[in-house]
């Protein structure tokens, strides 16, 4: 949850599954941090990471506009920018999805099947084949 600029809440997330978004402008709103939104005037301060700044030159970032105004009102602004936007739901995605890699990784080590396989048979976890199975 975000907070507006009259300190009442605000969910990126939740917008961006009432929007119904697909395709490139999907990507740039799950890629996408907000700085900031005014619901009075309406007006959303986003920021992508740099890497995605050609995305806001494209149709996506029309296509996001649009959708949103249906969900946000039809007077919707967005102003963009760029930056490391490491709040970002696909951010945030990332690093739970790499915190459960690493405990199910450590989980395996310490499990006593896996010991015995390792120390006697010369096992060992491939990391590879260990499947991450949604948030």
């Amino acid at each position: 949850m975000e907070s507006t600029q009259d300190g009442s809440k605000f969910s990126w997330m939740k917008a961006i599954r009432d929007a119904k978004l697909s395709g490139f402008s999907a990507m740039l709103a799950t890629h996408s941090e907000v700085r900031g939104f005014d619901a009075s005037i309406p007006h959303l301060d986003l920021e992508v990471h740099v890497s995605m700044k050609n995305y806001l030159r494209s149709k996506a970032a029309q296509d996001l506009l649009e959708k949103m105004q249906t969900v946000l009102g039809a007077s919707l602004s967005i102003s963009w920018s760029t930056g490391t936007a490491v709040n970002s739901p696909a951010i945030k995605t990332r690093l739970r999805r790499s915190d459960r890699m690493i405990a199910a990784i450590e989980s395996i080590k310490r499990d006593v099947f896996f010991d015995v396989i390792s120390s006697e048979m010369g096992g060992k976890v491939v990391i590879q084949s260990i499947a991450y199975d949604g948030d």
